[in-house]
């Protein structure tokens, strides 16, 4: 029989079930004699079978003990105990946090504020800060039927240099495709791309044959936003005007808000149109996983103070409520980066937290020579009485479905509690990983063969795909995500099938 047990490379071996069974027929042959009857259902195949299982739950439960002493084995308490040696502790509930749009009328006054005390949203979230109306633009639309013939003058902050930039333009005809028209739209457009970034080009629409143009689109009904808030202005005040608002949740705990889950305000303001969200929430939390506290501490570094990749990625895990995941990408080049970060810049992508805690530790982390980048701006009083825009990028949360399909060797199928375990094993591999993840099907496979040991399968395909896609969509593939994408499977999004 194999060497079981604790091996010289530190790896604790279990028997399969089957193993220790064969090996006690084996040993009732060589007592008994070769002619005993050890077939399946026989006297000594029922004995073996009893002695068998016995044996199995006494390697389980050693398995069990030396597990509770390593971190990807230890679970609840024994995990607790563990990571508290270090210093990291379970966390409790957390707060729902994310960005909401709020779309207001040419009447509204750049100077406007939307105060903390004053709004709830959604009924159950409210405002993180005070919200500036200029400086908090994410999109505008302005209509044909908005325009009026005469001056105007366009401002915007230049994001990289922080430079009041301006632009005069004259509309004499505004009649849709007309030539000043269409010069005037151009003009407005090559004015926000070269006081932002490149990459606004995709997301300035301009619908020529009906006279509008939508800032922050990229069509005239899909708002995605401009890379980041802006600073922009238009004297007079024309078209309706996008502000994002980053909110939170009065009551911490599991509140996941899908895409366009934002939909009322209270009281409504003054000139308000509509409000929505373009991006899921952080979903908040009820008590910390397994799964998430061991990827979060797994995380956390002994590091430097600060100034430091890993001093930025724990000041960030351990000193701000709510944050779980961070994930740093760089730009050390002079060009900007396939992922659109700008030359000698980083962004720090954060899963959860508020945006105002998130900022200020950043600028207690951060050297006075990083240049931060993202699409969340937040700024900092510093100690020599000046201010500093702090930048980072909210992580999105991209909501999966997995479908099992199985033929077990019994030729039965699973029972409620086997689907059970396998659900809970799936939903902790997928909270396990980190910001940007790329899954690999046999990971998946995995998760479910180790949520049933005892079981043996003749077929096994697991299958994923993103919640909101079609059936069809299931792959076996690689599943590969953006930069600021975080994974979430729920217990209700994983589905059975039995091969016959």
């Amino acid at each position: 029989m194999a060497t079981y047990g604790l091996n010289d490379n530190g790896v604790f071996i279990r028997p399969a079930l089957l193993e220790l069974i064969e090996a006690r027929k084996q040993r009732y042959r060589n007592i008994f004699g070769a002619n005993i009857n050890t077939a399946t259902d026989s006297n000594f195949d029922k004995i073996a079978s009893i002695a068998g299982k016995a044996e199995y739950d006494m390697w389980e439960m050693m398995g069990g003990v030396f597990d509770s002493q390593t971190y990807q084995g230890a679970e609840g308490k024994y995990l607790d105990d563990l990571f508290s040696r270090r210093g990291i502790y379970r966390r409790g509930k957390t707060k729902a946090t994310g960005s909401c749009q709020l779309e207001i009328g040419p009447s509204v006054p750049y100077n406007t504020v939307y105060p903390t005390t004053l709004y709830t949203i959604n009924n159950n979230f409210v405002l993180q800060e005070d919200v500036l109306v200029a400086g908090n633009i994410v999109a505008q639309k302005i209509l044909n039927s908005q325009l009026v013939l005469g001056n105007y003058t366009f401002t915007i902050v230049n994001t990289n240099t922080s430079v009041l930039q301006s632009l005069n333009l004259t509309l004499s005809d505004k009649t849709p495709n007309s030539n000043n028209l269409n010069t005037f739209f151009n003009n407005i457009k090559t004015f926000i791309v070269d006081n932002t970034v490149n990459s606004n080009t995709n997301n300035i629409f301009i619908d020529y044959t009906n006279g509008n143009m939508y800032i922050g689109f990229t069509d005239a009904s899909t708002m995605v936003g401009l890379a980041q808030r802006v600073d922009f202005k238009t004297l007079p005040i024309i078209g309706n005007r996008f502000v994002t608002m980053s909110v939170t949740a009065k009551e911490a705990g599991f509140n996941p808000v899908g895409i366009s889950g934002i939909t009322s305000i209270n009281p409504q303001p003054s000139g308000f149109v509509s409000i929505t969200n373009i991006e899921s929430f952080f979903s908040g939390s009820n008590v910390e996983s397994d799964g998430e506290y061991r990827a979060r501490a797994t995380s956390v570094i002994s590091s430097p103070a600060a100034a430091t990749r890993s001093a930025i990625i724990n000041g960030l895990l351990t000193g701000v409520d709510g944050v779980t995941k961070v994930k740093i990408f760089n730009n050390p080049t002079p060009n900007t980066s396939p992922a659109g970060i700008p030359p000698y810049k980083f962004v720090t992508v954060v899963y959860g937290g508020e945006t105002p805690a998130i900022s200020n530790k950043l600028y207690s982390l951060i050297a006075c020579s990083n240049n931060t980048w993202g699409t969340t701006s937040y700024i900092v009083n510093t100690e020599d009485g000046n201010t500093e825009t702090i930048y980072h990028s909210k992580a999105t949360e991209k909501r999966v479905s997995i479908k099992v399909s199985y033929k077990t060797s019994q030729n039965r199928p699973l029972a409620d509690s086997e689907k059970t375990s396998v659900i809970s094993g799936l939903v902790s591999n997928i909270a396990s990983y980190q910001i940007n993840p790329t899954i690999y099907n046999i990971q998946l496979s995995g998760a479910v063969q180790k949520s049933l040991p005892l079981l043996s399968f003749n077929e096994l395909i697991v299958q994923i795909k993103l919640e909101s896609d079609p059936d069809s969509s299931y792959s076996t593939n690689t599943f590969t995500t953006q930069t600021e994408d975080v994974v979430i499977l729920t217990e209700d999004q994983v589905f059975f099938n039995q091969i016959v």
